[in-house]
């Protein structure tokens, strides 16, 4: 098997790769409890560049304080929190890697134990058979308060150095939730038919 073309360049829309290897997200669980970038963190996805990847998708990064699937997950939703992962995009990038942030909520996918006792939200009632906590059905305040923080944390993604984004809309998340009528049993404008059921990614002009 030829495997010379692994090894060139490959552009992704503005972005080059130096060559065709690329990790995919995995949750790895060394942020700190509030999603902070730890040393162990950085030192992680230093060592996936120094090894030769072309590029580094990141784990889910929740996009605020109660949107994630495991207790040490990234965040990156505060101002605050930029400096720790911008120290990370800085590592990769010295090794000429690019890296992109995974960011998400994990909807009926979480529990109240690793969100501070917070109640799980999701777009219905219906418990994951994974999980098995019965969450509460988003109002549609808090749909409208969730894209925002999409967008926040998108922004703040830039401002840490990112070279990309990718957003988690997979494995039973919240927004694989509102797609799926198995999932997704609104009987407002975000539930029903599959444009109803799309409504929750274009809010106020914002669309992501």
């Amino acid at each position: 098997m030829r495997l010379e073309k692994m090894f060139t360049p490959l552009q992704i829309g503005s972005i080059e790769l130096k060559n065709r290897f690329a990790v995919t997200a995995m949750v790895c669980n060394m942020c700190d409890e509030n999603g902070y970038a730890t040393e162990q963190y950085i030192k992680y996805h230093e060592a996936k560049a120094k090894g030769g990847y072309g590029l580094i998708i990141t784990e889910d990064y929740a996009v605020n304080a109660n949107a994630g699937g495991y207790k040490r997950v990234a965040r990156i939703y505060k101002e605050d929190m930029i400096e720790g992962h911008k120290k990370m995009t800085d590592a990769v990038h010295k090794y000429g890697a690019k890296i992109f942030a995974q960011i998400y909520h994990a909807g009926r996918q979480s529990n109240s134990s690793v969100n501070g006792g917070v109640p799980t939200k999701a777009v219905s009632p219906t418990s994951c058979p994974w999980n098995r906590e019965m969450p509460q059905e988003m109002t549609i305040e808090e749909i409208h308060s969730l894209v925002k923080d999409f967008g926040i944390t998108a922004k703040n993604v830039k401002a840490a150095g990112f070279d990309g984004l990718e957003i988690h809309a997979g494995n039973g998340y919240l927004i694989a939730g509102f797609l799926s009528h198995f999932q997704n049993k609104r009987t407002d404008e975000y539930g029903g038919c599959f444009d109803n059921r799309m409504q929750h990614s274009q809010v106020n002009g914002h669309d992501f």
